[in-house]
């Protein structure tokens, strides 16, 4: 788990902008940021835990990926991507390295994988 250690930091630090930002939201939205930044963390969290070069984690990189990405258009819809502040800058960040995370344990497989929506 400590291997990537500061893009966990990131999803940590990314989910407590989160959590601040759903304050101030109606509650259907609150639910459904709330939901989509948890199961990133869960998802990444089970990635660093699967075997190195695994389909687990393969599919959990993937589901964390896609569940950020979800957070994103949840944010985005109720108006609070701001560009330029720090919420934004943790997104991008975060995306990054898990997309790299994603495309390293592909290569790993072979090419193998669950990740060909990844490019978006």
């Amino acid at each position: 788990m400590h291997k990537h250690y500061l893009s966990w930091g990131f999803a940590q630090s990314f989910h407590r902008s989160c959590v601040l930002v759903s304050r101030a939201l109606p509650i259907s939205v609150q639910h459904r940021l709330l939901r989509s930044v948890e199961l990133m963390l869960q998802s990444f969290s089970k990635g660093l835990r699967a075997p190195a070069n695994s389909m687990e984690q393969s599919r959990a990189y993937a589901t964390a990926l896609l569940t950020l990405r979800d957070a994103q258009e949840v944010l985005v819809e109720s108006e609070n991507w701001i560009p330029h502040s720090e919420l934004v800058h943790r997104f991008e960040v975060l995306h990054d390295r898990l997309e790299v995370l994603c495309w390293g344990s592909v290569e790993e497989q072979g090419g193998q994988g669950v990740l060909p929506f990844i490019q978006g």
